[in-house]
């Protein structure tokens, strides 16, 4: 869904600490952002000759912890613009199942392929999701009041957990949420769980593994959130800029024939008209 914002020109932010499945650990960070809770290499923990942080994905892991370090804290900084500026917050929950670092009885984000006999799992409840979400949306109207909140729940199967226990996660998830929903008048939810399980119940909207959806399963997500958010008016600029990026990333089979001075002379006509009409937006 990011890459089709970034399609589309349209100013985002996404996963500034990678992809965080359960909704404490991103309660956590959005703690840590707006109070400006620095990391520190102290809080790090290495295996072979990788630093890493639990709170965070491994794609914020690396081999210098000074590094990694300042990886954490630029997430940090990044998560906490975004959130002062953002108009919408999409917030999509993977699971409820957690896992709690014995050491410490540290609740988790990333086990980073750890043993799992360092860790207790345990299933988040629908009440502990609800308060969750709730302090969550709490925490960011200290920072912006005007930002509406869009929830949703993952439609990729954790089989990892077992299909029961992935049943039984989704559903507390779902629940969770929606109870919470209840007593917020700018949060929303989205459906992308039930289009996957209910509108495109086939497995050919499905990659190979059979759990994370393909591109045809992507674009009729988006399909449907660009019908429900995009106001009508912006979705005639989104054809005009996939029209414009479309041509720039065409190949051409003759490079520096004639046709192809043309093409270029002509998207880039088309590319000053588009920017002249629409300065904030870049392309």
């Amino acid at each position: 869904m990011a890459e089709k914002f970034d399609f589309f020109s349209l100013p985002y932010t996404a996963n500034p600490f990678g992809v965080i499945f359960h909704p404490l650990a991103i309660e956590r960070l959005v703690d840590r952002a707006i109070d400006g809770q620095a990391f520190s290499a102290d809080e790090l923990n290495k295996r072979d000759d990788v630093w890493y942080s639990f709170q965070a994905h491994s794609s914020l892991s690396g081999i210098e912890a000074e590094q990694v370090v300042e990886n954490l804290n630029t997430g940090l900084s990044n998560l906490k613009s975004a959130l002062k500026e953002a108009s919408h917050i999409v917030i999509t929950l993977g699971t409820a199942w957690v896992y709690r670092l014995k050491e410490t009885d540290e609740l988790v984000a990333n086990c980073h392929k750890e043993p799992g006999n360092l860790f207790d799992k345990q299933l988040l409840s629908p009440k502990e999701i609800t308060e969750s979400t709730t302090r969550l949306i709490e925490k960011v109207r200290q920072l912006n009041v005007d930002s509406k909140f869009i929830w949703s729940v993952s439609p990729v199967r954790h089989t990892k957990d077992g299909m029961v226990e992935n049943a039984r996660s989704k559903a507390h998830l779902l629940t969770g949420v929606h109870h919470g929903l209840e007593a917020s008048d700018d949060a929303f939810y989205f459906p992308a769980y039930e289009i996957l399980m209910d509108e495109l119940r086939d497995y050919r909207y499905y990659n190979s593994d059979l759990v994370h959806p393909n591109n045809q399963a992507i674009y009729h997500v988006w399909e449907a959130f660009k019908t429900a958010w995009i106001h009508k008016e912006a979705q005639q600029i989104f054809n005009q800029v996939g029209g414009i990026k479309a041509a720039m990333n065409h190949k051409t089979q003759l490079p520096g024939s004639n046709a192809h001075r043309d093409f270029k002379r002509q998207l880039q006509e088309r590319i000053e008209e588009f920017r002249a009409d629409y300065p904030h937006i870049k392309i």
